[in-house]
């Protein structure tokens, strides 16, 4: 992955302080011990090699060098997307400890909505690189404003039989995103396109407290997207 593998995580996170020239040469050390304590690894393993960690820790140490530049914002794009579903929560959860104490906004990219669900204050729904919903988490989760929203939340597995609803799943091909369609740029995969949908690209628009959509649908209110379940 990222991590030099002729390098030892003591020197990798001492490359980033470097470059960066966060500190003093001779206080180094100290702050890399330090990184490594914040993301739970002992001290050994400054000495050591990416390869002798697991796929868990070695996320742990990616983590410690991005905060060895002490951000503000922290991008974690997929960074559990490899690993077993055990390990996920534990890098999740060190993700929201860190968060808290260290008072840190995170993007936090994915496709699992399950995690998605866990680590976020408010969701943005991307469709071919367009943000076309935002809101507060449980507000996206219990009521969406978007079709694609809609059928992205419906896709999700659910193991309780009584709460599984009927799939919706997005008819046609994904376009691509060099050549998007005209409109919106989900019509031509929505169940509920219409004229204005293909002739006129929506805008993100207020659809209640910190709820924003970009779909013509949801000015004729909630009842029209209650007909894609």
């Amino acid at each position: 992955g990222s991590l030099n593998p002729r390098m030892t995580v003591g020197q990798i996170l001492t490359e980033a302080l470097t470059v960066h020239n966060m500190r003093p040469a001779a206080d180094r050390p100290a702050r890399i011990a330090e990184l490594l304590g914040l993301v739970r690894l002992p001290l050994d393993a400054a000495d050591r090699y990416p390869h002798e960690f697991s796929g868990g820790q070695r996320q742990r140490i990616g983590i410690a060098r991005a905060l060895s530049v002490e951000p503000e914002v922290l991008v974690a794009d997929e960074l559990v997307s490899a690993l077993d579903v055990s390990v996920q929560a534990q890098v999740v959860n060190l993700l929201l400890e860190l968060q808290d104490r260290l008072k840190l906004t995170v993007v936090f990219v994915a496709h699992d909505l399950r995690l998605v669900r866990h680590i976020s204050h408010r969701v943005a729904v991307m469709y071919l690189g367009k943000v076309v919903e935002i809101a507060p988490t449980e507000a996206l989760f219990t009521a969406p404003r978007h079709p694609y929203t809609k059928a992205l939340l419906q896709a999700a597995p659910e193991i309780d039989p009584a709460r599984r609803t009927r799939i919706v799943a997005a008819k046609g091909e994904l376009p691509s995103p060099i050549n998007p369609p005209a409109g919106c740029l989900f019509n031509t995969r929505c169940a509920l396109v219409h004229d204005r949908c293909r002739a006129e690209r929506p805008v993100l628009t207020a659809r209640g407290a910190g709820h924003m959509a970009a779909c013509h649908l949801t000015d004729f209110g909630l009842p029209v997207l209650e007909k894609l379940t």
